[in-house]
């Protein structure tokens, strides 16, 4: 078992691995076919820059792409029908860029730009995002104003591998055990994400006064849901159904403003407790990956103390 703590470089340096995997693997499948980087975009996958994206490696991050994670291999694979040994690597390949962007996703909600830049810092590639500025010769502005010269970030990803059976592994390993510590400014910033769901049945029916109904109708990346007060210390459990489209095989749940951040699988009703929740205005937040792939379902809040439901005031999907 992997314990102790990952960086979030660390992570980005798995990622930044994963997309040279996919895109290695990707020139070889259409060299190897026979097939221009345009039969995608001829075939409806996806357009002729995007194609040139996915081919970039880890160029990409700055770029604004959707990664090339398990929905879009699936599409990859059957527009080119590929053989069954191309497509279980690329799709072993996808699925490891969604649990390294999701984990990093959980980390820092603004992981995308954070991530080109310590891409750019390794490679001595210069950063496009916004809130970037290169540094002279190519080197990228560290904090404080110091220029760090671009070095080879692959010598530092050697926990993760070089690809294949052992890359996967480490990852899946990464995905299910590591704790996360939030950046500042992150869905779970400043707590540790280490407690999962649990499996259960049907909630039970809502109690007027002692609970809520919540239904999802599309999340994309990030909801809270409307808060509650309660005048003494009390358990909250929930219950969480929530189906996924391909790709998305979790999401997570906060209580706010002090509670532990949890981990629920898609597809199923899983079950938290928050015990001894302290008097005061409460509220549930819940995000997924930023992939642009929404999720939909429902949830029940049980507590074990009288609730009295506010209002819900919207704030923006980042």
């Amino acid at each position: 078992m992997v314990t102790g703590e990952v960086s979030f470089e660390e992570l980005a340096d798995g990622l930044i691995q994963a997309l040279e995997d996919v895109s290695a693997a990707l020139s070889r499948i259409l060299e190897t076919g026979g097939w221009p980087q345009k039969v995608l975009a001829n075939r409806k996958v996806a357009d002729q820059g995007t194609v040139s994206r996915w081919l970039s490696g880890g160029e990409q991050l700055a770029q604004g792409n959707k990664l090339p994670g398990a929905a879009v291999v699936h599409k990859i694979i059957a527009a080119l029908d590929l053989s069954s040994a191309d497509a279980e690597e690329l799709l072993a390949l996808g699925r490891r860029v969604d649990a390294l962007r999701e984990r990093m996703q959980a980390v820092e909600r603004a992981w995308r730009a954070r991530a080109a830049k310590h891409y750019a810092e390794r490679s001595g590639t210069p950063s496009f995002m916004p809130g970037l500025s290169p540094g002279p010769a190519g080197g990228t502005a560290a904090p404080g104003g110091a220029v760090e010269a671009g070095g080879d970030w692959r010598r530092r990803a050697l926990v993760f591998g070089a690809g294949g059976v052992a890359a996967l592994a480490v990852s899946w390993a990464i995905w299910q055990w590591w704790p996360l510590t939030g950046g500042s400014g992150g869905p779970g910033a400043g707590r540790p994400i280490s407690v999962t769901a649990l499996p259960t049945s049907a909630p039970p029916d809502v109690v007027p006064g002692y609970g809520m109904h919540l239904v999802t109708k599309r999340m994309a990346v990030r909801l809270p849901s409307r808060s509650w007060s309660q005048d003494a210390r009390g358990d909250i459990e929930i219950w969480a159904n929530k189906t996924c489209p391909p790709g998305v095989a979790a999401y997570w749940i906060a209580l706010r403003p002090n509670g532990e951040t949890v981990r629920f699988a898609c597809g199923s009703w899983q079950y938290h407790k928050w015990a001894g929740v302290t008097a005061g205005t409460h509220f549930l937040e819940m995000w997924k990956a930023d992939d642009g792939l929404a999720i939909a379902g429902e949830s029940v809040v049980r507590s074990s103390v009288p609730i009295v439901e506010h209002p819900k005031t919207p704030l923006p999907s980042p």
